[in-house]
Order: structure tokens, then C-alpha cells, then sequence
């Protein structure tokens, strides 16, 4: 290594850098380092291996920028190493000049100005990604399609703050519950190839200063999901910022049981959106849901069509959306003889949602897209990753019905 290098690697990420598996994992909680490791990682290989080619990848080219690319930088001017780097930083490309060994940047995702460039990085030895969370399963797939080299074997360095339970870069774990009600834990499976080290703010305490300290543990009190997800590294029970919560199963035959008159709810689904119905009873503070139809590309003689094989009779009631051609569709039904009901929406869908978390919500077991909306539903979050006041609006065509339902039943 050269005699000038002074790098100390945080000792919890070592076996990363002295690892021979294909794939390595370093996630858990913020201000654990792990961005930071995969630079010094990418800086000691460049400076020991005869041939080095690394690529620094986010899903975006610019956040190459403002995060890897320039964690290099810095770190090779607190070297003292700059004399031995060329840095285009235009194209966030880095070269060794002694032994010509290089790493690029790639971004997955078109963005203005600038095209998507996964399929053009062939000859990488290795790979960095931040933010690996980020990237969709097949622009994962597609990246691990091109890396291929005949000089060295591939390592693909990834890091990550924990996901939703759902996402795919958990194949590779066993997802147990923790001590902590609604969150799990990532046990890595074991792959010959595969490395995984999880770690937290803890295990790189003596680079945070107390008042980081300080904030990360008052998320513990102001903002639980977060702190149990972005701080201590578990993995939420569904998507970050999640909605609505605690939400039980219940059998269909159990649901044919309850003695509570079934109303019915449709979101009419447009272009690619699927028309979606449930059926709906309550009783008291309870709601009971099961869903009906989750289709697209029908229109309403296809609706009506649907209706009758699912045993709807021409006086059950049937709320609708009037919203975005609603009130169209719901007089073509109408005049096919069935009792439409405009739903009542309240002026902020917030204010709705608000109504719904206080209810105690079951939904049958096989109401597939309910429970997969429920676990996706969330509210978006802010540059730092912490919710905001408004929905995401994606994910929610069956919610949707529900929160009809739970507005408009105190007026039936």
C-alpha cells in the first residue's frame, strides 16, 4: 500500500474490504458510516489492486455527485493525494495516474439532460452503490446482467438504510420479528457469496459528535417509526411513513357470519388504474372489508356484468366516487337499474384518513390487494426522509373505497 496512505477504516466494515463474495451488504441505521466505507473501500482497492475498474452508481447521475464522487475527493485531499488523481467532474469519473486505475459514475434512471447508462460498464470489477434501496428490482437485475470481466471477479458493494418489509433487496435475509412490536430484523441467509454487516450509529460512535447523539435518540419519543427504522436499523412492517396500522385478518367465513348489512363500494379505474370494489360492514367503531374486484380495462357493461356474478342485487347500495368522470359512469349504471350512492368526501382527504385511523379495520385474508395496498399506502416523506401531512397517491385505489365508505356512512 502506499507509504503515504494513513486510512483508518472503521473496524466493523473491514471484512467488506478484505472480502472475496460477490455481493456486500453494509446497512442498518444513519450516521453509521456506511456511505463513507464504501468510498474508503473504493480508494484502497484503486491504490493496491494491478487492475482496478469501480463505478460509484445512485439511481440519479447528480446524487453521485454530492455524495460519493465528492466523499472521494475529500478524502484523497485529506491525503494529501491529489497530485496522484485526475477528476473529471463533469463526467464524476476519477483516474489513478500511477496505475491507471479508474472508477466512473452511473445513474439508472434517465434524468433532464442525460440519459440512463447501466448498459455501457462492462469491465467493472467493481461496484458501488449508495442508496441501494432506491433502485427498482430489474434496474438491479439489468446492472448485475452487465458487469462482466475476464481480468477479475466482480464484487458489488451495497448500501442501505433498512426498507420496507416488502422490498426486494431482502432476498437475501430471513426477516424475524425484533423485541420492538411492528418491526423486524434482517438475519442475512447463508450464501457462500454474500457478506452482510449491519451496524448503527453505535458502532461508529467515536466519529459523532453528541449533539447528533442527542437528536437521533429524540426521535425515539417525537417519532418512533423513524427511530426504530433510520436509527436503530429495523425494518417497519410495511413502507416507511406508513398510513394506517394494526389493521387484523378475518375469515370470509367469519365475514359471511357478522349480522351488519353489506353496502358496497367502487373506485372507477381509468387508463391503467383498476376499477376496484369492496364490500363493507360495520358496526359501532369496527369496520369489516373484503374485496370484490380489483380489474382493469372495463367498462361499464363490464362493470354491470361483474355486478351480477358477484351476486349484487339491484337494491344493494353501491357508493361511488364521483370524482374524474365518476358521476358518468355512475349514470350509465344507474340506468341499468342499480342503486348508486354518491359518496360524501371530506374537503381534505387528510381529514378522511384522519376519521379512518381511529377505527379498528379487518380485512379478509384473501383480500390480496387490500392487505398489499395497506402495506404500501404511505404518507410521502421530506428530503430527510420523514413523513409529511400528505398521502402519496399511489397504492390506494381499495383504500380509497374504504375511506369512501368511512366519510359518507354516518349519512346512510
Amino acid at each position: 500500500m502506499n507509504n503515504k496512505l494513513q486510512l483508518k477504516i472503521n473496524e466493523t466494515f473491514y471484512p467488506a474490504l478484505v472480502s472475496d463474495c460477490r455481493v456486500n451488504d453494509l446497512f442498518g441505521g444513519r450516521g453509521r458510516g456506511g456511505s463513507h466505507a464504501l468510498v474508503q473501500i473504493a480508494l484502497i482497492k484503486m491504490l493496491t489492486q494491478k487492475y482496478f475498474r469501480g463505478v460509484f452508481i445512485r439511481q440519479v447521475f447528480n446524487d453521485v455527485k454530492t455524495s460519493l464522487f465528492q466523499d472521494f475527493v475529500d478524502i484523497v485531499l485529506d491525503l494529501g493525494l491529489e497530485n496522484d488523481f485526475k477528476f473529471d467532474k463533469n463526467e464524476l469519473a476519477i483516474i489513478h495516474k500511477p496505475t491507471k486505475n479508474n472508477i466512473i459514475s452511473r445513474g439508472l434512471k434517465a434524468e433532464s439532460g442525460r440519459t440512463a447508462k447501466s448498459k455501457s460498464i462492462s469491465g467493472i470489477t467493481d461496484i458501488f452503490i449508495d442508496e441501494a434501496d432506491e433502485l427498482e428490482k430489474i434496474e438491479y437485475r439489468q446492472l448485475t446482467v452487465s458487469l462482466r470481466t475476464k481480468k477479475a471477479d466482480v464484487h458489488i458493494f451495497r448500501a442501505f438504510n433498512p426498507p420496507r418489509k416488502s422490498h426486494w433487496i431482502w432476498e437475501n435475509y430471513n426477516l424475524i420479528e425484533s423485541e420492538i412490536e411492528g418491526f423486524f430484523k434482517a438475519l442475512p441467509k447463508q450464501k457462500p457469496d454474500f457478506l452482510s454487516i449491519f451496524s448503527t450509529y453505535i458502532d461508529n460512535i467515536e466519529n459523532i459528535n453528541t449533539n447528533a447523539i442527542s437528536d437521533y435518540e429524540g426521535f425515539k419519543k417525537d417519532d418512533a417509526e423513524y427511530y426504530y427504522t433510520m436509527i436503530c436499523g429495523l425494518i417497519s412492517e410495511g413502507k416507511r411513513g406508513r398510513i394506517y396500522k394494526n389493521w387484523k385478518p378475518l375469515t370470509d367465513k367469519d365475514f359471511n357470519e357478522l349480522p351488519y348489512k353489506s353496502r358496497y363500494v367502487i373506485d372507477f379505474g381509468y387508463s391503467n388504474d383498476p376499477n376496484a370494489l369492496i364490500e363493507v360492514k360495520a358496526h359501532g367503531n369496527e369496520i369489516y372489508v373484503r374485496e370484490l374486484l380489483y380489474l382493469t380495462g372495463l367498462d361499464d357493461t363490464a362493470i354491470h356484468a361483474q355486478f351480477i356474478a358477484l351476486g349484487l342485487t339491484k337494491s344493494d347500495e353501491i357508493i361511488f366516487d364521483y370524482g374524474g368522470g365518476g358521476n358518468v359512469r355512475a349514470a350509465n349504471l344507474s340506468n341499468l337499474g342499480w342503486n348508486m350512492l354518491k359518496c360524501f368526501k371530506a374537503q381534505r382527504k387528510k381529514v378522511g384518513i384522519n376519521a379512518l385511523q381511529h377505527r379498528q379495520v379487518f380485512a379478509t385474508e384473501n383480500s390480496t390487494n387490500i392487505w398489499a395496498e395497506y402495506g404500501e399506502y404511505s404518507w410521502q416523506l421530506d428530503r430527510d426522509k420523514v413523513p409529511t401531512d400528505e398521502p402519496i397517491d399511489k397504492s390506494d385505489h381499495l383504500l380509497d373505497c374504504i375511506l369512501y365508505f368511512e366519510t359518507t356512512r354516518e349519512y346512510l
